[in-house]
């Protein structure tokens, strides 16, 4: 090995130019002379010390190369003696089943579940091919037609392998042919139209495997490819989701009313779970309702405006479901005569098992009513309700199933602190509570005569916590504290609440708790306590889950709006929301 030369001298040797380096002075022609003549001896070390740092950088690779050999061969014998070479195949199966996505079905590609099994080994891809469960769950991205013929390869393969085990699959149509993509793209060429006629045969061959599975149709005709199948070809069939992607967006054309078409096989007394996704006029309506546990419904209106009665018909017949969730978009519900009425005629819709109910109805639409919907809907099981909008008037909303909810998700942007309050007040065996956002100040603290008369500014209230600390006159003091019962809190998409009152609240709460009190918050704002620290006093009654996020930016002048150079964010208000009226 060759000896590495010692290093040279210092290089922070003195200078006669101390004066003027690193300044702008301009140099003599006398002093450039002598400037060159003191840098002969610094170029030289200049010259030894590269040449030194590049034998050092070839004996350095030269002993990674070797280091990285090295640990290669070792690696290699130790792979030889691995215990996971000598696991049992059945055993290898089973822990290949659990690398499967576990909330959904598979994607069709090589960097997930089977096929990313495949590439591993000769024997991992043995294994793998001779599990039919590993191919049996599917996620079905539908593509452009000039793509159909190798999506269509794909899925007679997987088909294949998952032999006769049953059946699970999920279809959407690619973001890439969306519905006004599709409708801009039909207009030039129909052959541009993304469709799932081509795959629905090869699924429908295998519909006596079926098992839980999603359909999607870009038209009505297509369902028609499954009108032959009967009761006796989907026997195993336990969950199915019917959704129609129309490919003309709502309002771009007036298309003829659909009819539905007569699909023979939901009425298999297999079936316990129903999804419908499209053009009211096109549910089925052969389905056995009363074998249904799980009912999910989103029925958009197409032409505006809409009306529904409600309850809808079919929940009359549903006396078995547990699980119900409905959306209505567009829609002006149509109630009873009268509550009176309502609740004691076959108008109103009995469901004994109900235990869970999620609602994306707009309530706000005074028109809609929908404070009266637990008085077409009687439901004495109902244990959650998860709400996406909310009527003001939530005592009559609340009142018919306030001796049962333990759980209630809503959002409460668009209610007063009083108006949240009153509601609550009737939620005595309520366990849980998730709101979204922050409510607002009475109307009374707001301006009578708001300027030029155009808007009325909405002003959250920045105390509407503080309802939920006990009345000091109160005697006992669980007497005089909102929602008693309650087990776990959580606020999400808050930002005026302060920290203080956060903490306050909160030990108010886990000294009247029996068990552990649960809150969890997301907050966007800046962190102005440690919550964590302040209330370490009282672990472990309570368990606490917080996280802080940028606030919303304000908007801030600046002299560039309006150019390329102009990056800021779009700005918002922290505190004020503005609702035309």
């Amino acid at each position: 090995m060759d000896v590495v030369p010692p290093p040279p001298p210092s290089i922070m040797r003195p200078t006669p130019f101390q004066d003027i380096l690193r300044t702008n002075a301009v140099p003599s022609d006398d002093e450039c002379d002598q400037i060159r003549a003191f840098l002969a001896e610094p170029a030289r070390d200049l010259a030894a010390l590269t040449e030194r740092t590049k034998q050092l950088r070839i004996e350095l690779q030269a002993a990674q190369r070797e280091l990285a050999d090295l640990v290669s061969f070792i690696t290699d014998h130790q792979a030889l003696i691995s215990p996971f070479r000598r696991i049992p195949d059945d055993l290898l199966r089973l822990i290949f089943m659990h690398t499967l996505p576990a909330t959904r079905n598979t994607a069709l590609v090589a960097e997930e579940g089977p096929l990313l099994l495949c590439s591993v080994s000769r024997h991992w891809r043995d294994v793998a091919l001779t599990t039919p469960r590993l191919w049996s769950c599917m996620h079905i991205v539908v593509p452009e037609e000039r793509r159909m013929d190798a999506l269509k390869a794909v899925l007679s393969t997987w088909l294949q392998r998952s032999g006769a085990v049953p059946l699970s699959f999920s279809m959407r149509i690619s973001r890439r042919n969306n519905a006004w993509g599709a409708f801009w793209a039909s207009r030039e060429s129909p052959s541009h139209v993304t469709t799932t006629l081509p795959i629905l045969p090869l699924l429908a061959a295998a519909s006596s495997r079926w098992d839980d599975v999603q359909l999607v149709f870009t038209k009505s005709d297509d369902l028609r490819v499954l009108a032959n199948l009967d009761v006796d070809d989907v026997t195993n069939l336990r969950s199915i989701a019917l959704v129609t992607d129309s490919s003309v967006p709502a309002g771009t054309a007036s298309p003829p009313t659909p009819s539905p078409t007569p699909l023979p096989f939901l009425a298999t007394k297999s079936l316990r779970r129903f999804k419908f996704d499209g053009h009211i006029d096109l549910l089925p309506l052969n389905v056995v309702w009363p074998q249904l546990t799980e009912l999910s419904l989103n029925i958009p209106a197409v032409q505006f405006p809409a009306s529904l009665p409600f309850p809808l018909p079919l929940l009359r017949e549903c006396v078995a479901l547990q699980r119900f969730n409905l959306a209505l978009s567009g829609y002006n519900l149509e109630f009873a005569a009268s509550d009176a009425e309502s609740q004691s005629s076959a108008a109103a819709a009995f469901l004994p098992q109900l235990t869970h109910i999620e609602l994306t109805i707009d309530m706000r639409n005074t028109q809609s009513n929908g404070s009266r919907i637990f008085r077409a809907l009687v439901v004495p099981a109902l244990a959650s309700l998860c709400l996406v909008s909310t009527t003001r008037n939530l005592p009559e909303l609340f009142r018919p199933i306030a001796s049962t909810l333990k759980t209630l998700h809503i959002p409460i942007d668009a209610l007063t602190t009083e108006a949240l309050r009153s509601g609550l007040e009737l939620l005595h065996v309520l366990e849980e509570l998730i709101m979204v956002g922050e409510p607002n100040r009475p109307p009374q603290t707001l301006q009578t005569h708001p300027p030029a008369g155009i808007y009325n500014p909405v002003r959250k209230d920045r105390h509407w916590l503080a309802c939920f600390l006990p009345l000091e006159s109160a005697s006992p003091p669980d007497e005089g504290i909102l929602l008693a019962a309650l087990r776990r809190l959580e606020l999400t998409r808050v930002a005026l609440v302060s920290d203080e009152l956060i903490a306050h609240v909160l030990r108010s709460r886990v000294v009247l708790s029996a068990s552990t009190f649960m809150f969890q918050c997301t907050v966007y704002r800046t962190k102005q306590l440690d919550l964590h620290a302040e209330l370490a006093d009282l672990l472990p009654s309570l368990e606490l889950k917080l996280s802080y996020r940028e606030p919303i930016a304000r908007a801030k002048y600046s002299a560039v709006e309006g150019t390329e150079l102009d990056v800021s964010p779009s700005g918002g208000f922290a505190d004020v929301e503005f609702f035309w009226q």
